[in-house]
């Protein structure tokens, strides 16, 4: 089953995003900032860093486009109704109903 962004984060308008930051990401998820950018340097969300790359000492600064977030996303509510589907089995003994 493909999540529908809109009904799951009806606040958000996509049509009007191209990018979302660290912050903005982290909100969506209910998580820390950090995590969010762990999750980027695992390569789990991929983020484009817009920092000057010349300018000394200067910090990464991370925009997630949106159809990367939503492929994100879809990628890990798929993966989790896999893994339900599987406790359940396990459950049952592999019986349905």
């Amino acid at each position: 089953m493909k999540l529908d962004f809109a009904t799951a984060f009806p606040k958000i308008r996509l049509e009007t995003r191209t990018s979302f930051g660290v912050p903005e990401t982290a909100r969506l998820f209910g998580i820390c900032d950090k995590q969010v950018i762990d999750l980027i340097e695992e390569g789990s969300i991929d983020a484009i860093n817009i920092a000057r790359k010349n300018k000394p000492g200067s910090k990464m600064a991370w925009r997630i486009p949106v159809a990367t977030l939503v492929q994100f996303i879809e990628e890990r509510s798929s993966l989790a109704e896999q893994t339900e589907a599987s406790v359940g089995q396990m459950r049952t003994g592999g019986r349905r109903g």
